[in-house]
């Protein structure tokens, strides 16, 4: 639901293989999981049309409301998280932990280079 809430939650759509590639997972494990949201009903499927199979993921109402809900509790954690630290060390912070996403990415189950 992370992914879906990115943009503004309600009013954009994706399809779950655009997850897969955004966030390094495989695409049975974004299945699963969006599988499981929409039968809770915060997420639903519709027609893709870029694609007559790969149909996209929304947010439902209720799980706009849930979301909406979760990032106004998220603001102030991260703030008070955030607090004292200059924006400079955040952004390098965020550097490294991107560089050694992707490095681990290109590594095989060996931890040797693919």
């Amino acid at each position: 639901m992370a992914g879906l809430g990115r943009h503004r939650a309600g009013h954009w759509t994706c399809s779950r293989c655009s997850h897969c590639r955004r966030d390094g997972l495989t695409r049975q494990s974004v299945q699963r999981i969006v599988d499981a949201l929409e039968q809770e009903g915060l997420v639903e499927f519709r027609p893709n049309p870029h694609h007559k199979r790969a149909k996209l993921v929304a947010l439902t109402a209720k799980g706009t409301e849930l979301y909406e809900r979760a990032m106004r509790l998220q603001k102030p954690w991260a703030t008070r998280l955030a607090a004292g630290i200059d924006t400079s060390t955040l952004q390098a912070g965020s550097d490294l932990l991107r560089t050694l996403r992707i490095r681990l990415e290109g590594l095989g189950k060996s931890g040797e280079r693919s």
